[in-house]
């Protein structure tokens, strides 16, 4: 099992078990991408390695918002311009990516949105390089190509989740809208 993060979680699900997969669900804005970087830090402090990819954000938004969760309230900075916004100063960044450097991969627009070629790519880098953890954001955001419903076509996608997952001995997070 890999850790969560959170006591009381960890306590009632044991942590994350692989071979399985876990669907996260919210309302846009409600922080699921928070604690899907919550549990990919989580992850690499216990020693297991994570492959992220988001279909929602660029990629340097995504790494940004880990950064930011990985260098804490206390390092964190507020930046003022036409809007207000948060950052990671780049010597806090410059260490946490020497941190997660062999341990977390973003594969994001790179493979475009088509479920097979993600697919593959997940395949790949568990194999290469000893992924344990998916974090897949969002469901929304896949091309789910076929001449079904979109319902089968999300239960088709489900049943390759699941079997991907038992036969590779990962987890995969999916997020849903």
């Amino acid at each position: 099992h890999i850790p969560t993060g959170l006591i009381q979680l960890d306590g009632k699900i044991g942590g994350f078990a692989l071979g399985d997969v876990t669907v996260v669900s919210g309302l846009s804005g409600a922080g699921k991408t928070t604690i899907l970087n919550q549990f990919a830090l989580s992850a690499i402090q216990h020693g297991y390695k994570v492959a992220a990819w988001s279909g929602e954000l660029q990629g340097q938004r995504f790494q940004s918002w880990l950064d930011q969760m990985a260098a804490g309230r206390d390092l964190v900075k507020r930046k003022t311009t036409p809007y207000e916004f948060f950052y990671a100063p780049q010597n806090v960044c410059a260490e946490i990516h020497k941190w997660l450097d062999g341990k977390f991969w973003l594969f994001n627009n790179e493979y475009g949105s088509e479920w097979e070629l993600l697919q593959e790519k997940i395949r790949d880098i568990v194999k290469e390089q000893g992924v344990q953890l998916i974090l897949l954001d969002n469901l929304m955001a896949l091309d789910l190509d076929g001449p079904s419903s979109d319902n089968d076509l999300q239960t088709r996608l489900i049943k390759d989740l699941k079997e991907l997952a038992k036969k590779e001995n990962i987890h995969i997070l999916l997020v849903c809208h």
